[in-house]
C-alpha cells in the first residue's frame, strides 16, 4: 500500500506566523496554486481514496486532488490540527513577549510541552497513528491513498513510523502542499521520500 502524506497549501495566517492551531484559516492565493500543483503531481496516481482534515485549509487541498480522480473527500476529525490553546491566533512575537519561558520550553523540549489550554505533542502522535493504523486497515493491500493534514501532524506520523523520539520534532521540515511518501508493507511503514516540494517549481 502507498500512501501519499500532504501537508495542506499556504494559508494568509502561515505568512503572518499565527499560531494557528484549529481556527480556520483558508488557502489564499498561492495555496490554491499549491493545491492545483499537488493535484497535477498525483494526477497519474490511481488514488483510491483522499482523507483529509476537516479544516478548511486541508480540505481545499485535498479537494484539488479529489477532483482530478472522480472521487469523493473523506473527512476524518482525527486528521485535525494541534490544538494550541491559550495560543491560539496569536503571534510568535506576542507569544515570546506574553510567554516567555513557556515558549523557550517549546522551542527547547517539545517532547515535554503542553500547550496551555491545549495538546501536547504525544496527545497529536497517539490520535495521528491511531487515525493512520484505521485508515490502513480499511484499505487493500496495493492500494494507492492521500491523507492530508498539517504541518504538526504529518511531521509526527513520520517521527512514529521512523522510531524516532518526538524529542527530534524541530529536525523534520514540512513545506506547504509537500508530498511524503510513505509504503505499508509487511514490515510495517516504510518512509520513501521526505518533504519533496519539486513539483512547486
Amino acid at each position: 500500500m502507498r500512501i501519499y502524506l500532504v501537508r495542506h497549501g499556504q494559508t494568509v495566517r502561515g505568512r503572518e506566523e499565527t499560531f494557528r492551531g484549529r481556527m480556520d484559516a483558508p488557502l489564499d492565493d498561492m495555496g490554491r496554486k499549491q493545491a492545483a500543483a499537488v493535484a497535477t503531481a498525483l494526477r497519474d496516481v490511481k488514488l483510491v481514496a483522499v482523507y483529509t482534515s476537516p479544516l478548511s485549509r486541508s480540505v481545499d487541498t485535498a479537494r484539488a486532488i479529489a477532483v482530478s480522480h472522480g472521487i469523493n473527500i473523506i473527512v476524518r476529525d482525527a486528521l485535525t490540527d494541534i490544538d494550541v490553546g491559550e495560543w491560539e491566533g496569536l503571534s510568535t512575537d506576542r507569544i515570546r513577549s506574553d510567554y516567555g519561558r513557556l515558549y523557550l520550553d517549546w522551542q527547547t523540549g517539545p517532547d515535554s510541552f503542553t500547550f496551555p489550554g491545549g495538546e501536547s505533542l504525544s496527545d497529536v502522535s497517539d490520535r495521528a497513528m491511531a487515525a493512520m493504523d484505521k485508515i490502513v486497515s480499511s484499505h487493500e493491500h496495493d492500494d494507492e491513498l492521500v491523507i492530508v493534514s498539517h504541518r504538526v501532524l504529518t511531521k509526527l506520523i513520520l517521527l512514529n513510523m521512523l522510531h524516532a523520539p518526538v524529542s527530534s520534532f524541530w529536525k523534520l521540515s514540512q513545506d506547504p502542499c509537500c508530498i511524503n511518501v510513505v509504503d505499508y508493507t509487511e514490515a510495517g511503514y516504510v518512509v520513501e521520500s521526505v518533504n519533496c516540494i519539486s513539483h512547486l517549481a
